[in-house]
């Protein structure tokens, strides 16, 4: 496994079926922090976000449907999220309505006329960019109170004090990451399941600084 560098952000792509992925994490906290597994005391917060107790090493994990995704960085706080985009969910205008800016529930509306594809895949860019948001700041996404105000959706977007980016993992999933503003670390895939579908040339950040 490579040295995580002070300037890098490494990312690990998994398929539940061919790996224990709390096994895994715990390992590579422990190759990271070099200690023993069994000295990884791994905590949540009361709002659910991981730490390790008095250690620099900062992490987040999100998994969806067979995927999961973790990052590991010495610098933040850092969030991720992954969802899956083809999966159903129920009320999509009123969680924008509540989570989100008048524009974006309105640009949702107006993708009716492209089909479900298309109103999901929306949902679910701005739902990363939400939950990578929210974890990197140790809330919870459904007690937040926080409006994202977008005026527009990209594939990036900043908040005083974080930046957050679209990532590019697999066809039905999207991805975000959440990272301290005036930060621009190098992002580096370290491991992918043996699909080869899984590849780093198809994990990619869609926009850098």
């Amino acid at each position: 496994m490579k040295i995580l560098q002070k300037d890098q952000v490494h990312l690990w792509l998994l398929r539940k079926g061919e790996h224990n992925h709390p096994v895994i994490l715990r390992g590579l906290l422990s190759n990271y922090l070099e200690r023993a597994k069994s000295e990884i005391e791994i905590k949540r917060t009361p709002l659910g976000r991981p730490y390790i107790p008095k250690n620099p090493i900062y992490f987040s994990l999100s998994h969806s449907d067979d995927l999961v995704l973790m990052a590991f960085a010495w610098t933040g706080p850092l969030g991720i999220d992954l969802e899956k985009t083809s999966r159903s969910i129920k009320h999509f205008e009123k969680i924008l309505a509540r989570l989100f800016s008048k524009y974006c529930l309105a640009e949702f509306r107006k993708l009716s006329d492209k089909g479900p594809k298309a109103q999901r895949n929306y949902f679910f860019k701005l739902w990363t960019f939400h939950e990578a948001l929210q974890k990197a700041e140790g809330k919870s996404a459904w007690n937040s109170s926080q409006i994202l105000k977008l005026k527009s959706v990209d594939h990036s977007f900043t908040t005083p004090k974080l930046r957050v980016e679209s990532l590019k993992v697999l066809e039905n999933y999207s991805a975000a990451i959440a990272f301290p503003k005036n930060w621009q670390p190098e992002f580096a895939l370290q491991r992918t399941s043996k699909d080869s579908n899984l590849t780093p040339a198809s994990f990619k950040i869609l926009i850098r600084p």
